[in-house]
């Protein structure tokens, strides 16, 4: 993969902040945080994460949009 490409440089963060990487699907990015988990999808240039505690949601924004630009659409209902 050319290291240029967004999702490369969203995968190599997503790394250093204690996300594993899915066996299976590398796109795939998990924290365990207590009892709470984060799953983020990176794909192309588009990053999909589902929560259910709204601080990991809060702290997942802020690191991403502290290194990329980028707009949250909001939560899907």
């Amino acid at each position: 993969m050319d290291s240029n490409k967004p999702q490369d440089n969203g995968m190599r963060e997503l790394s250093t902040f204690f996300y594993l990487r899915g066996k299976i699907n590398k796109t795939l990015f998990i924290r365990k945080f207590h009892n709470d988990i984060i799953l983020v999808e990176v794909y192309v240039d588009n990053i999909i994460f589902g929560v259910i505690n709204g601080f990991l949601c809060e702290e997942f924004a802020l690191v991403m949009q502290g290194k990329f630009e980028m707009s949250l659409i909001g939560e899907f209902t």
